[in-house]
This record gives C-alpha cells, sequence and structure tokens, in this order.
C-alpha cells in the first residue's frame, strides 16, 4: 500500500512538473464587429495586405498560405475570387511602460527654530522605478463577399497588444499574426 501512494505522489510530481504553461500571447479587440452570413461554395479568395508601418511585414504571404491549408483556392487576381481580403498594416511599435513601486516610507524628527518645536514625519517615495515593453500593432481589414449582384462589404481595425516583457520583435510579430489568421478563421466561419 505504501507503494503504490508513493508512486502515486511521485508520477503527479512529474506530471504537474512536466506540464508547461502557454504564454500569453496578448490580447486583441476589433472596432466592430463582423458577421459573415454567407460564404461562397467555390472558395475562390484574393488576399493582399499593404505595410505603411516602419517595420518589415509578410502577412500577405502567411495569411494565403494559412488559407490554403483551410481549403480556400487562393488566386492572384482580384476580379477571379469571390472572396477578397485586403489591409494595411497600420503601425507595430514598441511602447515603453514605467512602473513605480511606492513601497520605500521615510521618517523624520526635526527641531525647529520657530517656538523650539519638535517635529515628526513620514512619508513614502518611489522605491523602485523600472521600465517595461509592450508592443502594440494594428491591421485595418476589409471583406468583400461577392454573392451574385450585390455584393457584401465588412470593415473593422484589428488592435493588438503584447504581454509586457517580450522583447523580441520577431516572436511579438509571430504571436500578431497568430492571432490575425485566428480572428480570419472566425469571420470565415473555418474551423
Amino acid at each position: 500500500m505504501k507503494k503504490i501512494v508513493i508512486l502515486s505522489i511521485i508520477s503527479l510530481l512529474f506530471i504537474s512538473c512536466s506540464r508547461s504553461k502557454e504564454p500569453n500571447p496578448g490580447y486583441i479587440q476589433t472596432s466592430s464587429p463582423i458577421f459573415i452570413k454567407y460564404i461562397p461554395l467555390n472558395k475562390k479568395i484574393f488576399v493582399n495586405f499593404t505595410n505603411t508601418s516602419n517595420t518589415d511585414s509578410n502577412l500577405t504571404k502567411i495569411v494565403r498560405f494559412n488559407l490554403a491549408k483551410q481549403g480556400y483556392r487562393v488566386v492572384g487576381q482580384q476580379e477571379m475570387a469571390n472572396i477578397i481580403i485586403k489591409g494595411n498594416l497600420n503601425f507595430f511599435r514598441k511602447i515603453p511602460i514605467s512602473n513605480f513601486d511606492n513601497s520605500g516610507v521615510s521618517f523624520g524628527f526635526g527641531f525647529g527654530s520657530w517656538s523650539n518645536r519638535l517635529g515628526f514625519g513620514f512619508d513614502t517615495y518611489p522605491y523602485d522605478i523600472y521600465t517595461d515593453f509592450v508592443y502594440a500593432a494594428q491591421l485595418s481589414l476589409m471583406i468583400e463577399i461577392k454573392n451574385g449582384v450585390n455584393p457584401e462589404y465588412y470593415e473593422t481595425n484589428i488592435n493588438y497588444q503584447s504581454p509586457k516583457g517580450w522583447d523580441s520583435q520577431k516572436e511579438v510579430k509571430g504571436l500578431f499574426y497568430q492571432k490575425v489568421i485566428r480572428q480570419l478563421n472566425t469571420y470565415l466561419n473555418v474551423n
């Protein structure tokens, strides 16, 4: 019986130590909701993102690749597509965040010359000042669905903020691209 209890405890320790938490990939917010009612059966899709930010971006290539994996037929000309996704990477920047920790306390005694008074006081002061960083990005998005005579247009801005402390721009860009792809999959009802 003791062996079973000891083995159970050891196995629980190994299981709990071997699990790694998925890093928080930041959060995403859209300026307006998009609810697409109809996706054409012939899934010909055209994707093109421009980039007016001051960073390199291969978002068009990544989104095309991921939508092709989801069963969409990616076409090179907008006229041939019945689903058109366009957008612009407006900005991708690193933003410093200052943090103040008011955990220090100072005490003081003093003698004053005015009426010979004795004084006592205390004050808190910024004990630890440090700077952290987050990345922020914004993508303007337009989706056009051609369903015969009247095409449907959907527009939104996708705003992204990374978690604090991620210093690698390349990693944060990858997280942002994953969030954009997940959002597009939600819009296009791809599971």
